[in-house]
């Protein structure tokens, strides 16, 4: 819980007009985790994260630069099918014992 203060103090100097743009969002959330676990559950399962993760890898798999948000739609849904078919047999997995 220190850290905190002590990173907002020494990055902006307590100046709310910096405090906005300078002090990243991950760093504030810090403050509030504790007591929203409780609530909310692990921050994995609703944190921006997750999502960030799941664009940069459709990302990587555009082929067509012509069309790249078709492109990366169809990726996803490809990737919900697949996802959705080892949900429901999971014996097809290639990770499967």
């Amino acid at each position: 819980m220190n850290f905190i203060p002590e990173f907002e103090q020494l990055y902006y100097q307590g100046q709310e007009d910096h405090c906005l743009h300078f002090v990243r969002p991950c760093i504030h959330a810090l403050l509030h985790l504790p007591g929203e676990v409780h609530h909310l559950g692990p921050s994995i399962i609703h944190a921006q994260w997750t999502m960030e993760q799941t664009i940069g890898n459709l990302g990587k798999e555009v082929t067509q630069p012509s069309q790249p948000y078709a492109n990366i739609s169809q990726h996803g849904v490809l990737r919900c099918q697949i996802n959705a078919l080892l949900a429901m047999f999971p014996a097809i997995s290639p990770y499967s014992p």
